[in-house]
C-alpha cells in the first residue's frame, strides 16, 4: 500500500503536480502497456523462483521473505517507469 501511495505522488509530481494537466488519463493510459511489459518481464523470473521453492526443503518461510521483496521491486518498477514517461510527456516543447 505504502508503495502505492508513494508511487502515485511521484507520478503526480513528475505530471506537473498541481499545474499539470491530465493526469488521471494519463496515468491510466500509460498504466496499462506499462503493466503489461512488467508482468510480462518479470514472468519467467517469478517462475524460476517458483520452481526452486518448490525443489528446495524448507524453502516456504524464504520463499515469503522473497516473494515479498519481489513485489516491493516490481512495485517500484511500475511506478518508475510510468514516472519515467510522464516525465518525457510533459516536459516542454522547444521549438
Amino acid at each position: 500500500m505504502a508503495i502505492a501511495i508513494v508511487g502515485i505522488l511521484l507520478c503526480f509530481t513528475a505530471n506537473g503536480g498541481g499545474h499539470g494537466r491530465h493526469f488521471i488519463e494519463r496515468f491510466v493510459c500509460l498504466g496499462w502497456p506499462v503493466g503489461i511489459r512488467v508482468v510480462v518481464y518479470m514472468l519467467l523470473p517469478l517462475i524460476v523462483l517458483a520452481i526452486l521453492a518448490g525443489v528446495v526443503e524448507g524453502a516456504g518461510r524464504g520463499y515469503s521473505v522473497l516473494t515479498f521483496a519481489w513485489g516491493v521491486v516490481v512495485g517500484l518498477w511500475f511506478f518508475l517507469w510510468i514516472r519515467r514517461k510522464l516525465i518525457a510527456i510533459s516536459a516542454p516543447v522547444t521549438e
